[in-house]
């Protein structure tokens, strides 16, 4: 069940992305001298829209923020998946509310199901991007799940400062996706509860885990995170 402090926590939250939202909006059309406007909605990646170009906003308070959240079974239905590789999934994750017992590290699920988890996300790299990163994926009313609007720029935007401190096209990140993979997390010798994305020069663009707190409602999602890449503003 969901505490209070943590309703009250999960309403701040809100009513703090939607300011720096605000905020940015104004900046850049105070520096463009083009209209930019927050989108508001929670069914998209855009967060900020002119007239020409949308903007996905990210936070500059840690090395990473998290640039997707989706429940195994959307994930599941977008892509197609199915059988043994869905399995893997809700093995991997958990099923909805199950929470952190009811997922399972590598060295607990067969190894065939492993290289075959992985050898989906290495041939879908391109396909995954676009789902956390471009344009979403959403459950519709009809039960359908429907990409969103595209996003063309991802913002890191330092509120406290009123900065953009990297401001980056959409199609520049997905060029360090064409020649990276997806691996294993090393972080533990003998089993993984996490995958990294990694560009042609080892380092990390994206991580995947299983999301473990916060609204129980949300436990088990798949959870990806977004580093900035370093001195890259185009």
């Amino acid at each position: 069940m969901t505490s209070e402090k943590q309703r009250t926590s999960g309403k701040n939250a809100k009513k703090f992305g939607h300011d720096k939202e605000t905020c940015l909006a104004s900046l850049l059309t105070e520096s463009t001298g083009i209209l930019h406007e927050p989108d508001g909605n929670n069914r998209t990646k855009v967060d900020v829209f002119s007239e020409t170009t949308n903007y996905s906003l990210k936070s500059t308070t840690g090395k990473n923020t998290q640039v997707h959240l989706t429940p195994t079974h959307t994930w599941c239905s977008f892509f197609g998946i199915t059988g043994d590789l869905e399995f893997w999934f809700y093995e991997f994750f958990g099923l909805p509310r199950s929470l952190r017992k009811g997922r399972k590290n590598t060295s607990q699920i067969p190894e065939h199901l492993n290289e075959l988890a992985l050898a989906w996300f290495n041939d879908n790299k391109i396909k995954i991007f676009d789902v956390i990163v471009r344009h979403g994926a959403y459950t519709q009313q009809d039960g359908s799940v429907q990409k969103g609007n595209s996003v063309d720029r991802v913002v890191w935007y330092d509120k406290n400062k009123n900065e953009i401190v990297s401001n980056i096209s959409v199609d520049k990140l997905s060029e360090f996706v064409e020649n990276g993979r997806w691996v294993w997390s090393t972080q533990n010798k003998n089993f993984a509860t996490t995958l990294w994305f990694l560009d042609e020069n080892n380092n990390k663009i994206f991580h995947l885990q299983m999301k473990g707190s916060g609204n129980a409602s949300q436990f088990n999602s798949m959870q990806f995170h977004i580093y900035r890449p370093d001195q890259i503003d185009e």
